[in-house]
């Protein structure tokens, strides 16, 4: 009589010697029974924890890896949540008095002044605050960014120049 599993583990050697035995196997399915993936995972995860928890250990001085993790110094996040934010760029200005300046994820139109069109200028962020100066070093003003605006309006410090002219760029 033929067993179900083939191979010798199943005590089918007479088969296997006198050449009687099937070219394919069958499966050995209902034989064992064998865990599922879930239950693999249990039973490593409870050979780590023993590991690193439970058994000590000869080159840590006789204690658990967990311990010895546990006593090291931990580096810190270095976050500058609460720090200032500096930034100092120049830019162009453009022919209608605006430069552009990227803030919380957005970009921004600062208005400068018709005065300044076509002129190099430096910008001087600190987080919402923004000066801005000739690259001579001449101040020029200061606007606060509000961040519910793309155009931002001219500060304070800013001469009056665009009425001078009668240039309006307005948007």
């Amino acid at each position: 009589m033929r067993s179900a599993c083939w191979g010798p583990s199943s005590g089918n050697l007479t088969e296997l010697a006198d050449g009687t035995a099937s070219a394919r196997p069958e499966p050995c399915t209902d034989r064992w029974n064998w865990p599922t993936l879930g239950e693999i995972q249990l039973i490593l995860d409870d050979v780590v924890r023993y590991y690193n928890e439970v058994r000590p250990h000869r080159a840590v001085g006789r204690r658990t890896p967990k311990v010895v993790y546990d006593a090291r110094a931990k580096a810190q996040p270095h976050t500058l949540i609460h720090q200032p934010h500096w930034r100092v760029r120049t830019d162009t200005v453009d022919v209608c008095g605006y430069v552009w300046l990227r803030y919380l994820g957005r970009l921004r139109h600062l208005n400068v002044g018709w005065l300044y069109r076509s002129h190099a200028i430096c910008l001087y962020v600190l987080d919402d605050v923004v000066t801005f100066a000739t690259e001579d070093g001449e101040f020029i003003g200061e606007t606060r960014i509000d961040p519910d605006r793309d155009y931002q309006p001219k500060g304070h410090g800013f001469r009056d120049s665009d009425s001078l002219y009668g240039f309006n760029c307005s948007r």
